[in-house]
């Protein structure tokens, strides 16, 4: 039989203060873009020069594929963040993450740090190269591109790499304290459950596992696994996180192994897959499929929830009253009297005169029971 838990109450200032730290990364990079306005489109003619370096509203005055290593290296270093923590305070530079990852994201940024410096290196040895190449390779656009080129030095002043980690320390209103602490906690994990879910929609739209093949790989899976991983580390900031932790891994656990993850005749583990994604990348539907597992439902039952038997009540009637009727005064005939004679038009074929019956007396009784009885 299901029961459903007590609620849990979670110390949200105790989150805050023992198990949380904020992660800020900047990685700032020249574009090699200038935008094509309409007053510099104006000074030149009002035409621009068929090149593919100059488009309607931007020309590229430096080779962007040089540049490439830094946007490498920033999505990179977001990427091992967020596989820990989740985005904070509405930014997209921000993270909040467990104190206990802290060790493995510091290692990771030193390490973003040196690879900035060195692809920072080669580009400076070689910014003027660089240039050179791209206006030889769109000549028809050469006046443009040495007049918006800037020079190294400027261009070097538009790269920087900076990191810091801070502890979280809300300043709290007066009487309002503790309400500003919980929603700011209660926000995180629902920011949880809202990029866990935008990856299971990119998985569903954008795999071909799912929108060509109809089977999985192992590999398929890999960022279910992710997404696990990540809920773990931050389970302590709503127990629901652990209904859906649940989830997860009973449905895992349920799929082969190895192979292909395909439906056949006798079981439907590719089904059961698309439907964990399906839940999963509806936040209110995985926040609730989450908080039913924690209560003790079973995941497979959760997901394809059994059909409701509907029980029809059966509406007594109430009797019909009927009106007590007063007896009717029926006139009936006085059989003594005169006996009426109806005239009808049919032959009966009798004779006109009948003759007289005469009744058996009481002696020729015994004669009249015999004739009867013959």
């Amino acid at each position: 039989m299901n029961t459903t838990l007590a609620p849990v109450v979670v110390d949200h200032s105790a989150v805050l203060d023992d198990k949380l730290a904020l992660v800020t990364v900047t990685i700032k990079c020249y574009s090699g873009y200038h935008r094509a306005t309409r007053e510099y489109i104006q000074e030149l003619g009002g035409t621009l020069p068929d090149s593919a370096a100059v488009t309607e509203g931007s020309i590229k005055v430096f080779p962007n594929e040089r540049l490439n290593p830094f946007s490498t290296l920033r999505r990179s270093v977001f990427r091992k963040i967020a596989a820990k923590g989740v985005k904070a305070l509405g930014s997209g530079n921000t993270f909040a993450v467990p104190r206990d990852a802290l060790d493995t994201i510091e290692a990771a940024l030193v390490e973003a740090r040196e690879e900035f410096e060195k692809e920072l290196g080669v580009l400076d040895a070689n910014y003027e190269a660089y240039f050179e190449e791209h206006v030889k390779a769109n000549q028809e656009a050469e006046v443009i591109l040495r007049k918006l080129g800037i020079p190294k030095a400027v261009a070097l002043t538009r790269f920087g790499f900076d990191s810091h980690i801070f502890k979280i320390v809300p300043i709290q209103k007066e009487g309002e304290g503790a309400k500003s602490v919980s929603s700011l906690v209660e926000g995180l994990a629902r920011q949880l459950f809202e990029e866990v879910a935008a990856e299971a929609d990119k998985l569903l739209e954008k795999s071909d596992a799912f929108t060509r093949h109809q089977k999985a790989g192992q590999k398929t899976i890999r960022p279910i696994k992710d997404a696990l991983t990540k809920m773990k580390g931050l389970e302590f900031l709503d127990p629901v996180i652990g209904g859906g932790i649940q989830l997860i891994e009973d449905v895992l656990s349920s799929l082969p192994q190895t192979g292909y993850i395909e439906d056949s005749p006798f079981a439907k583990p590719f089904s059961t897959l698309r439907r964990l994604l399906e839940v999963m990348s509806d936040v209110d539907d995985y926040l609730d499929a989450s908080g039913r597992v924690r209560n003790g439902i079973p995941a497979n039952e959760v997901l394809f929830p059994p059909a409701p038997v509907t029980v029809q009540a059966v509406q007594q009637q109430e009797p019909e009253l009927v009106e007590e009727q007063s007896p009717i005064d029926i006139a009936m005939p006085d059989l003594v009297g005169d006996v009426q004679t109806v005239e009808t038009d049919f032959d009966l074929g009798l004779p006109e005169e009948m003759p007289d019956v005469m009744l058996p007396t009481p002696a020729a009784a015994p004669m009249a029971t015999e004739l009867l009885m013959f």
